[in-house]
């Protein structure tokens, strides 16, 4: 066992048999530490929950749309600004039969040339490589 968890476990002993815990405030602030490092932590992990919007209108993706899933359930275009950070990422899911069209303000690198997602359920995920360049995959035509 580590040191920490012998000094955990000697600690919980002095305070079942109500001895006199004054001798463990270094390890009541570790603890303390520890407890604030994994509320740090989870709370991290809920914010990077994916938030699942739906659009069936042309769309355009903004700031609010990083790191989140938009669902697509009219043929409509999906247009990439250009004034978005580098590593902004979105993903796309094309949830009807016609096709989501993706557009850019300056320059779209889509693979094979692509801009289309065609399939229903196939998803597309989309990058801003900065200097107004986006990358995206998983286009059909």
């Amino acid at each position: 066992m580590s040191l920490l968890t012998n000094k955990i476990l000697s600690w919980a002993q002095a305070k079942r048999r109500g001895g006199n815990l004054n001798n463990y405030p270094v390890l009541v602030r570790h603890w303390n530490i520890m407890l604030t490092n994994a509320q740090s932590l989870l709370n991290l992990k809920e914010d990077r929950r994916k938030t699942i919007s739906t659009t069936a209108v042309d769309y355009e993706i903004v700031a609010a749309d990083e790191d989140t899933i938009i669902t697509v359930t009219a043929a409509k275009t999906i247009n990439l600004p250009d004034d978005l950070v580098a590593g902004f990422k979105v993903t796309i899911i094309n949830d009807l039969t016609g096709s989501v069209t993706f557009t850019a303000d300056t320059t779209l690198h889509g693979e094979g040339g692509f801009t289309k997602l065609d399939t229903k359920y196939r998803k597309a995920e989309a990058i801003h490589m900065g200097s107004d360049v986006w990358n995206v995959t998983g286009l059909e035509s």
